[in-house]
């Protein structure tokens, strides 16, 4: 009799293969919200908007994977996985689909903190609802009960698509970098003046990213929905998050330059990735 078993190492593979550093938002720092394990690809990259953090790039992504990149690998993964298993002698089996695309668009946009006056309105520090409801769907399918086979499949499409631990020391170093930028003078005093712009309105809170936290993952409340509208506002007058930004962009720059070799040769590695995965694509079509 074939051994069932909840399906994770798809999703993990998948998340693997694109380089994921947790649940949430796209980020390095286990401070700072991290990625999620899939996303949606977008046809291209906006233009940069000083007023929207989803729109800045720091100098170490060009070593990482896009979201666009990301969906790809995790399609392709999907694609070797369903393949594999068919051939394995289950010919109905349907693999499920990559997750969803959960809170942050962009690896900078919820990097600093929220900054969607409207999402915040109704949602406080929570993704929308809509897509809350669409990622719980996707990650109770591939929590369903399936076939052991399945695992080693999967295990294998991660290994020949072959992107494995390349793109992390981006990460590694860009985590490193965001956390430097916290103690920099000019973040500092950012982050006091957004912690007396709380204080005004009955907010007492150190940093911008404490005001995030400890809220029910279960729901919603009223004052969470007030303290997030009042958080935004005091970005906005402080302008932190910039402030923020431009600091870690500058720190990333001696860290890009001292790893360049090992960077680039993770960069490397990525781009055959993803030819391996255009190809599995195209098969597959």
């Amino acid at each position: 009799m074939t051994a069932l078993r909840p399906l994770l190492t798809l999703a993990a593979a998948a998340c693997a293969l694109a380089a994921c550093t947790g649940p949430g938002t796209d980020q390095a720092s286990p401070e700072a919200p991290a990625a999620a394990a899939s996303v949606s690809p977008s046809a291209s990259e906006p233009p940069v908007d000083p007023a929207d953090p989803a729109t800045w790039r720091l100098p170490l992504e060009a070593y990482r994977l896009s979201p666009a990149e990301e969906a790809k690998l995790a399609k392709a993964a999907t694609v070797l996985t369903q393949r594999c298993v068919r051939e394995g002698g289950l010919a109905d089996w349907e693999a499920p689909a990559p997750l969803p695309k959960l809170g942050g668009k962009t690896y900078t946009d919820w990097r600093y903190g929220i900054h969607d006056a409207a999402l915040a309105e109704r949602r406080g520090y929570h993704p929308d609802a809509d897509e809350q409801a669409a990622y719980d769907a996707a990650l109770a399918d591939t929590m369903r009960t399936q076939p052991a086979t399945v695992d080693s499949c999967a295990i294998k499409s991660r290994a020949q698509l072959g992107a494995g631990e390349h793109g992390k020391l981006a990460d590694t170093l860009a985590g490193e970098a965001w956390g430097q930028a916290k103690r920099e003078p000019a973040v500092v005093e950012a982050f006091g003046r957004w912690s007396a712009c709380m204080a005004e309105q009955g907010y007492h809170y150190r940093e911008p990213m404490d005001a995030n936290a400890g809220w029910d993952s279960s729901g919603v409340s009223t004052a969470e929905r007030k303290t997030a509208v009042a958080d935004i506002a005091c970005r906005v007058r402080t302008q932190v998050a910039k402030i923020w930004f431009d600091a870690e962009a500058r720190l990333q720059l001696p860290a890009e330059q001292r790893e360049s070799a090992a960077l680039k040769a993770d960069r490397a590695a990525l781009d055959d990735a993803l030819r391996t995965a255009e190809a599995v694509l195209a098969d597959s079509d």
